[in-house]
C-alpha cells in the first residue's frame, strides 16, 4: 500500500492559480537555490501539503488580507503545520514570490502529465472561444488563469465583467476521478486502520500478559518479602539470644580464668614444695648414711666394755648389775612426745582425689584429668608434711632400720607421684591414645606407696605407746589399729573425722586450705557442666551440692573455732565472713532447687548466675584464709 498520497485536481489548482500569479509579477533570477533543492526531497505528499499552504496564503493575501493577519489554525492540522501556515504571512512580498515561482517550477518537474492535460485543455477551450466576450482580448488570458485574480487589480477594481473561472473544479470528470483516487485512499487508510487496530489489539494482548505476568511476579515478591521478614525476626532473635549466651559465657571464661590463675598458682607453689621436699630427702639420706656409718663404729666398741667392768669388779653382785644401760632408754621414753602419725582426715581426702581422677580418666572431656590431679599432689603433700613432722617430733625413737625404710618408702613415693603426674598429662594431651587403665595402675602403684608409709609410721608408733610399759593403754594391735586397704579402692572410712571437733588456730587453716582445695575443684567441674549444652540439671544438682556440703562443713568448723576460747579474736571479722558465705551458700542452693521448675530458656540465663554465686563462695573462702594468716 503506498502512502505518498496526493490529489492531480488540487495540484492543478495550484499549478493554474501559481501560474497566474507569477505573470502579474516582475521576474528575477536572483533567486536562491536551497528552497528548489529542499523542495525535491520531498514526497508528493509533503509537497502537496506544502504547496496547499502556500496557495492558501496567495488566497489570503489576494482577498483576505483585511480580514485576517496570517492564516488561521486547522483542527486537522498537527501544530507545527499551523505554525508554519502562520509564519508565512511573515513573508515579504518578494520572499512570498519566490517561494511561489519555486513551487511552481517543482509542480512543472514533478507533475509533467498534469502540465501536459492542462496545456490540451487550455488549447480546446483556445478553439473554442476565437472569438472574445465583449471585444475583450484578454479573455483566454482570463481562461487559462481561472482560479486566482491578478494580484495588481484589487477587488474594489474590478469590473464586472473580470470574474475569476473555476470550471476545471467544476468539470464532473475531474471530480470523479478524484472522487475514485479518494475513496481509492479511503479504502488503503481502512486497510491500514485494520491493520493497525490488529496490531493494537495484538499490542494489547501482549502487554495485559506482560501485566498479569508482572503482578504474579510482585505478589510472589511480596510474599518473599514476608517470608524473609519473618525469617529476619527470627534470626534476629536468635542473635539476641546469641548475644545473651556470649555475655554467659565470657562471664564464664573470666571466673575460669581467675581460678585457673589460682589453680596456676597453686601449682607452681606444690612444685616448690615438691623441689624442697627432695632436697629434704636428700638431706635425710645423707644424714642417714653418717648414721649408719656412726652405727657400724659402734659395735666394735661394745665387746672391750665387759673386759674393763670385770677387771673392775670381779665380784658377781656388780656383774648382774651390768643390764643398767638399757634403763636410761627407759627412762627417756615418757620424756619423747608422740603425736598421731597422720590425720585420718587426709586418707579421706585422698580417697576422694583418686575416686576424681578414676571418673575424670573416663569421662569425655580428657582435661578434667589435670584438675583431679592437682587434688592427689596436694593431698599427698599434706600426707608427706604430717609425716615429716612426726619424724621430727620422734626423731630420737626411730631405728636404723626403720629410717631407711621410711627414706626409701618416700623416694618410691616420689618416682609413684611423678609417673602418675605424666601418665595424666598424656592422658590429657594425647587422649584417647592413653588408655584410662594406665592412671588406674599408676594411682595403685602411688596407693600401695602411701599405705606402706602410713603403716611403716603406725608401727613405729605402735612400738613406742607399746614399749611404756603395762600402766599405759596399748593401742589395738597393728593388724587391728591399720586394716589391710585395698589401693584402688583406699576404703578408708575408720579415719574419718570428728565434724564436732573444734580446731585451734593453726589446725583451722590447715582445714580450710584442704577445703579451699576441694571447693574450687567443685567449682571447675560445675564451670565445665556450664559450658557443657547437653549436661542435664540432676548433674547440676550434684556439683551444687558437692560444692555446698563441703561450704556447710567449713562453716560450722569455722563456727566452732571462732567461738572458742582459741579464736575469740578473730570472731568480729570471721563473723561478717561466714555470714557473706552462709548468704552465698544459700543463694547457691535456692538455684539448684529452682533449676527443676524453670524452662530451658530461663536455665540458660540461671547458668551465668551460678558462675557468679560460685565464684563469690570462692572468694569469701579465700577472705577467710586470709583472715587466719
Amino acid at each position: 500500500m503506498s502512502t505518498d498520497f496526493y490529489s492531480p485536481a488540487i495540484i492543478k489548482t495550484h499549478y493554474l492559480a501559481f501560474k497566474e500569479f507569477l505573470e502579474s509579477q516582475d521576474n528575477d533570477s536572483k533567486r536562491q537555490r536551497g528552497a528548489k533543492e529542499k523542495l525535491i526531497k520531498l514526497t508528493n505528499q509533503q509537497f502537496q501539503e506544502l504547496s496547499t499552504d502556500v496557495y492558501d496564503e496567495l488566497i489570503r493575501r489576494t482577498y483576505n488580507s483585511r480580514d485576517s493577519d496570517c492564516l488561521q489554525s486547522q483542527s486537522e492540522f498537527q501544530p507545527k503545520r499551523n505554525e508554519a501556515r502562520a509564519k508565512l504571512a511573515a513573508l515579504s512580498q518578494p520572499r512570498f514570490r519566490d517561494l511561489s515561482q519555486d513551487i511552481y517550477n517543482e509542480i512543472q518537474r514533478r507533475f509533467p502529465n498534469i502540465i501536459t492535460e492542462i496545456e490540451n485543455e487550455n488549447k480546446g477551450d483556445f478553439n473554442n472561444n476565437l472569438s472574445p466576450v465583449n471585444g475583450n482580448a484578454d479573455a483566454p488570458k482570463s481562461m487559462q488563469s481561472p482560479f486566482i485574480p491578478n494580484q495588481h487589480i484589487m477587488p474594489e477594481q474590478q469590473t464586472p465583467n473580470q470574474k475569476i473561472n473555476f470550471a476545471p473544479l467544476d468539470d464532473s470528470e475531474e471530480v470523479d476521478l478524484e472522487v475514485a483516487e479518494l475513496r481509492k485512499a479511503n479504502i488503503n487508510l481502512k486497510s491500514k486502520l485494520d491493520s493497525l487496530t490488529k496490531k493494537y489489539s495484538t499490542e494489547k494482548d501482549r502487554l495485559e500478559k506482560e501485566l498479569e505476568s508482572v503482578q504474579e511476579t510482585l505478589t510472589n515478591r511480596v510474599k518473599i518479602n514476608e517470608e524473609n521478614a519473618t525469617e529476619y525476626s527470627k534470626l534476629y532473635n536468635n542473635y539476641t539470644q546469641l548475644q545473651n549466651e556470649i555475655k554467659t559465657l565470657r562471664s564464664q571464661i573470666e571466673v575460669t580464668e581467675k581460678i585457673t590463675d589460682e589453680l596456676r598458682q597453686e601449682n607452681d607453689n606444690q612444685i616448690e614444695k615438691v623441689n624442697e621436699l627432695t632436697k629434704k630427702n636428700e638431706k635425710l639420706e645423707n644424714e642417714n648414711k653418717s648414721l649408719k656409718e656412726e652405727n657400724e663404729k659402734t659395735p666394735k666398741k661394745e665387746p672391750e666394755e665387759p673386759p674393763k667392768e670385770e677387771v673392775k669388779e670381779p665380784e658377781p653382785a656388780p656383774v648382774e648389775a651390768t643390764p643398767a644401760p638399757p634403763a636410761p632408754a627407759e627412762d627417756n621414753l615418757p620424756d619423747v612426745p608422740v603425736k598421731d602419725c597422720i590425720n585420718p582426715e587426709r586418707f579421706n581426702n585422698y580417697k576422694e582425689a583418686v575416686n576424681e581422677l578414676l571418673a575424670a580418666s573416663k569421662s569425655k572431656n580428657p582435661a578434667d584429668v589435670l584438675v583431679a590431679m592437682k587434688s592427689i599432689v596436694i593431698t599427698c603433700k599434706n600426707i608427706t608434711e604430717e609425716s615429716d613432722e612426726y619424724e621430727r617430733l620422734n626423731e630420737n625413737t626411730f631405728t636404723f632400720e626403720e629410717q631407711e625404710k621410711i627414706i626409701e618408702i618416700k623416694e618410691n613415693l616420689s618416682i609413684a607421684l611423678t609417673h602418675l603426674m605424666n601418665v595424666t598429662k598424656n592422658h590429657a594431651t594425647h587422649y584417647p591414645d592413653v588408655s584410662p587403665s594406665f592412671i588406674e595402675s599408676a594411682t595403685s602403684d602411688l596407693s600401695v606407696t602411701i599405705v606402706s608409709l602410713v603403716r611403716t609410721l603406725k608401727e613405729h608408733q605402735n612400738r613406742i605407746l607399746g614399749s611404756k610399759g603395762p600402766t599405759q593403754q596399748l593401742p589395738p594391735p597393728p593388724q587391728q589399729q591399720l586394716p589391710p586397704i585395698n589401693p584402688k579402692t583406699m576404703n578408708m572410712g575408720e579415719y574419718t573425722p570428728n565434724n564436732e571437733q573444734v580446731y585451734d588456730v593453726h589446725e583451722l587453716k590447715l582445714f580450710l586450705e584442704e577445703k579451699t582445695d576441694l571447693i574450687v575443684q567443685g567449682i571447675q567441674s560445675l564451670l565445665q557442666k556450664i559450658q557443657q549444652p547437653n549436661a542435664t540439671n540432676e548433674e547440676f544438682s550434684k556439683s551444687i551440692a558437692y560444692i555446698t556440703d563441703i561450704v556447710d562443713n567449713v562453716i560450722g568448723a569455722s563456727q566452732n573455732t571462732i567461738s572458742s576460747q582459741a579464736g575469740i579474736h578473730l570472731y568480729d571479722s570471721g563473723e561478717q565472713i561466714l555470714q557473706n558465705l552462709k548468704r552465698g551458700n544459700y543463694h547457691l542452693k535456692e538455684m539448684s532447687a529452682s533449676m527443676s521448675q524453670i524452662s530451658e530458656q530461663e536455665i540458660k540465663n540461671l547458668k551465668s548466675s551460678l558462675a557468679s554465686a560460685s565464684y563469690e563462695i570462692a572468694v569469701y573462702v579465700r577472705d577467710l584464709l586470709q583472715l587466719l594468716d
